[in-house]
């Protein structure tokens, strides 16, 4: 874009006819003085153009987003509302799983809600029930030291060490397991995971072959499922409190 200022030359660019009313509104009392003239001038232009494009981006986005609204309207019958901001507790709960047209899902552990157990463990639940699945899987970490008393369950169970040193006890022997060591435990066998480090934490990914899984502690004879481990049988993704 140029700008005339007091100039006659034919050849000289003619600016638009917006632009003409802007220059009006924003040329200098004194034009061509010194150099610090013309930059506040034309930043001056370069400001206002700017915010005028931010202006029309927000405007088209409001029509698009109106369009959507009316197009979903007559595709289900239904009359929906524009939500022109989500709260951080619903965009968590649209990020925590991810489900594909054929029903698949994507998991996020990190966002995740987490469990306190008690005695430093602490639970993950990955696929649950309420995804519809045969199984059930999660994380559990243990603290330094952390163990669970010995007990069993009412199907088979697999777990994998992911990281950190786990001791397995079990048939009254003492098994010691690295990262990516792999367990199979039949129903019924009572036994225990435990931290074998002093100081670092150790994570296992269990996964229970029925989704009705129960936990029996071995020296109570206590049952129970082991959903209820995560506070909540139904619906256990919910946002981070």
């Amino acid at each position: 874009m140029a700008v005339r200022c007091g100039s006659d030359n034919p050849h000289s660019l003619a600016p638009a006819p917006d632009e003409v009313a802007i220059t009006q509104t924003l040329r200098p009392a004194r034009c061509g003085i010194g150099s610090g003239n013309r930059f506040w001038y034309y930043g001056r232009l370069k400001y206002h153009f700017g915010l005028r494009a931010r202006r029309t981006a927000t405007d088209a986005f409001g029509v698009l987003q109106r369009r959507e609204i009316d197009r979903t309207a007559r595709l289900t019958g239904r009359v929906l509302k524009a939500s022109p901001k989500r709260s951080s507790a619903a965009l968590r709960n649209h990020r925590m799983t991810t489900r594909t047209p054929l029903n698949a899902a994507l998991l996020r552990p990190e966002i995740l809600p987490h469990h306190e157990r008690g005695g430093g463990v602490t639970t993950i639940p990955l696929v649950t029930r309420a995804l519809g699945g045969g199984f059930i899987s999660g994380y559990t970490s243990f603290k330094a030291g952390a163990e669970v008393p010995f007990h069993s369950h009412n199907c088979a169970e697999s777990i994998v060490l992911m990281d950190g040193l786990a001791i397995l006890d079990i048939d009254g022997q003492q098994y010691e397991l690295k990262p990516h060591d792999v367990t199979y435990i039949p129903a019924g066998i009572s036994h225990r995971f435990r931290n074998a480090s002093k100081t670092a934490t150790m994570t296992i990914l269990w996964i229970y072959a029925d989704a009705n899984a129960t936990r029996t502690v071995t020296a109570t004879g206590a049952s129970h499922p082991v959903e209820t481990e995560h506070g909540n049988t139904a619906r256990t993704e919910r946002p981070p409190q």
